[in-house]
């Protein structure tokens, strides 16, 4: 099962995700459907989290990641960006730089390398190497994750393009909406200050 979403995961973001990304959509945060059932009331705690409330995952060096990852900020950028992708590439100078201005006001950047496995849904080393070339290159020097485990199933098959950026609290909630799209420099300034409202007691 994982085999086959992730082949068309692939699929969809090589051939024309990229592209599309650069029409800058948005989505708004799924709601959660009503319980129909009594054993869907009971489920545990843990499933009804969102897909950043609790998670494992690796990042680029090999060193564990979880949702404690946000408890120290008020907000924290999360963009999920490709090695393939130009306007990804593009876009990462711009977020080093808000990464380092915004770090006064708790907000941190986190990237997610969303190529980097391969169609047996295993992390591809070079892949992960090329990112690290990119990230050096760019100035966006902010923690970067790869898609292990509960991200895989959770979070990389309801993103339909790269770049997809998507806000969370301190808690690993969604904030705000997700987006699709590289934009300047300015526009996500006004959407991380935004954001930032919206957690700011």
């Amino acid at each position: 099962m994982l085999k086959k979403w992730m082949i068309a995961l692939l699929a969809v973001l090589m051939l024309g995700g990229c592209g599309q990304a650069a029409e800058d959509k948005k989505e708004k945060p799924e709601m959660p459907e009503a319980s129909e059932t009594q054993e869907s009331v009971e489920n545990t705690e843990a499933a009804q989290k969102g897909p950043f409330e609790q998670f494992t995952a690796e990042d680029i060096d090999g060193n564990e990641v979880t949702e404690a990852v946000f408890a120290d900020y008020d907000l924290t950028v999360i963009n999920v960006w490709g090695t393939f992708c130009g306007p990804c590439v593009s876009e990462m100078p711009a977020l080093g730089e808000l990464a380092e201005e915004y770090a006064e006001k708790r907000v941190q950047f986190i990237g997610i390398v969303g190529d980097a496995f391969d169609i047996e849904g295993k992390i591809d080393w070079d892949i992960v190497s090329d990112a690290k070339t990119i990230i050096a290159e760019t100035g966006a020097d902010y923690l970067h994750i790869l898609p292990t485990n509960e991200l895989y199933t959770n979070v990389m098959p309801q993103i339909s393009a790269f770049p997809t950026t998507i806000f969370v609290d301190s808690e690993g909630k969604q904030v705000d909406y997700a987006y699709m799209g590289a934009v300047e420099k300015e526009v996500w300034a006004q959407r991380i200050d935004s954001a930032l409202s919206m957690v700011e007691k």
